[in-house]
C-alpha cells in the first residue's frame, strides 16, 4: 500500500488550512470568469438589440415600397375571389329563403 497516496497527505503549509495562493488564484480566476460572461452578455444584448433595429428598419423600407406601387395582380385576384364567393353564398341563402317552403 505504499503505492497508494491518502488524501491526508495533501496538506498545504499548515495542517487542515488553504494557502493564501490557492485562494488568491481561485479568486482571480472566479473574477476572470463572471467577468467574461457578463462581458458576453451585454454583447449578446447590443448585437441583438441591432439586429432587430436593423431588421424594422428593413421591413420598413419593404412596406413603404409596395406601398408605392399599389395593390398588385395577386391582392386584386384575392379580392375578387372573396367577392364572388360572397355573392355565390349570399344567392344560395337567397334561393334557400324563396324555395325552403
Amino acid at each position: 500500500m505504499a503505492g497508494r497516496r491518502n488524501i491526508s497527505n495533501f496538506r498545504f503549509r499548515s495542517k487542515c488550512t488553504i494557502s493564501e495562493t490557492l485562494i488568491n488564484q481561485s479568486l482571480i480566476t472566479t473574477a476572470i470568469g463572471a467577468g467574461t460572461t457578463l462581458c458576453l452578455l451585454i454583447i449578446l444584448m447590443v448585437s441583438s438589440f441591432l439586429m432587430g433595429w436593423v431588421s424594422i428598419k428593413l421591413a420598413n423600407r419593404t412596406i413603404k415600397k409596395s406601398e408605392a406601387k399599389g395593390p398588385d395582380e395577386v391582392d386584386k385576384n384575392r379580392a375578387m375571389a372573396a367577392v364572388i364567393a360572397a355573392s355565390i353564398l349570399k344567392s344560395s341563402q337567397d334561393y334557400q329563403q324563396g324555395h325552403s317552403n
